[in-house]
């Protein structure tokens, strides 16, 4: 085997995991790195291994993410390799952001920001506003959010990177749903999803989609909205995307609970929490609770679910989400 198939099975690799074909890509990153490991390629082995964590990491897995993003890094390190150390910080921050870790990713992302301005990597510095972006979303902090969305927006825009300018446009969108701004969001969701259909990108396809079935939702549209989260949830069950779907699932299981159908709700809300709880996903584990605790027929369990979400919340310096858990409580009394 030569230098030449590798390189072409990891840019099959490459093709098939920006499609979605994760089972695919994961198949030609797994040939390529037997070659590359038989050649002694060093830094052919450090770029499959990050394209294999990148698969893992956008299917859930994130455990597994972490344990090839780390040796990557270590790799293009010994390597001297710049961009591949960013790319590697790139990827451990989103396995951060993804398991609660704000801090850890925000590090993750400021190194990794830092080393794609010196190379003038302009792609690069976008990746890392918008992983900044995403962490001040989760953390209630939507000022900071949304400068930093802008500023990734700014940047796709000017190099004419789609996909990027897609998922900036869906921070934006959740943004501009949290604070009642419906019409705006509903714009940014769609031109969201109208980019990830050009470029064929299902899974952003499913993502925005699940904003627009949140805008429907608090519209008070609940058939579109179930109808939308159903078919967002069929999308990344098909792709095998347990983050995209439990969050689909929580989203089925709102929509249920606002249409007033408890027993529907409840079986979307615990196929979420499963999944939060199997790929490490506290953020979303907390929303799953806060929704269960509203279908409790006791107070007792209402206050248990939500004691448990309100601590989760203040782990992760959620200050709105947990200020709210705290009035729900409170509202219970003793």
């Amino acid at each position: 085997m030569t230098p030449g198939q590798a390189d072409s099975f990891r840019g099959l690799g490459d093709a098939e995991r920006m499609r979605g074909s994760w089972a695919d890509a994961r198949a030609n990153y797994l040939r390529a790195r037997e070659i590359y490991e038989d050649l002694g390629d060093r830094c052919g082995q450090a770029g499959v291994m990050w394209g294999l964590a990148e698969v893992a990491r956008t299917q859930g897995r994130h455990a597994d993410a972490r344990e090839l993003f780390e040796p990557a890094l270590t790799m293009y390190e010994q390597l001297g390799d710049r961009r591949g150390c960013g790319d590697a910080l790139w990827g451990l921050g989103n396995v951060a952001l993804s398991t609660g870790r704000y801090e850890d990713g925000a590090d993750a992302f400021a190194r990794a920001r830092s080393i794609y301005e010196q190379l003038g990597d302009r792609q690069g510095q976008a990746q890392a506003l918008r992983g900044v972006a995403d962490i001040e979303r989760n953390r209630d902090r939507p000022a900071e959010a949304y400068d930093n969305y802008k500023s990734a927006l700014a940047i796709y825009e000017e190099i004419g990177d789609l996909r990027g300018q897609a998922q900036s446009l869906r921070g934006i969108g959740h943004l501009e749903r949290l604070d009642g701004r419906y019409d705006q969001a509903r714009d940014a969701f769609t031109r969201a999803r109208d980019l990830s259909a050009r470029i064929g990108d299902r899974r952003g396809e499913a993502d925005m989609l699940r904003g627009l079935a949140d805008v429907e939702r608090l519209l008070g549209r609940t058939a579109e909205a179930r109808d939308a989260f159903t078919r967002a949830a069929s999308v990344h069950r098909e792709l095998g995307n347990q983050g995209g779907l439990a969050f689909a699932l929580r989203g089925l299981g709102d929509t249920e609970c606002a249409d007033g159908r408890p027993a529907e709700a409840r079986a979307a809300y615990e196929e979420a929490r499963g999944i939060f709880e199997r790929i490490g996903n506290r953020r979303g584990l907390a929303a799953v609770l806060r929704g269960l605790a509203d279908l409790a027929p006791h107070a007792a369990e209402a206050r248990q679910a939500y004691t448990e979400a309100l601590g989760i919340y203040e782990e992760l310096g959620a200050g709105t989400s947990a200020a709210e858990c705290r009035d729900r409580l409170a509202a219970l009394g003793e």
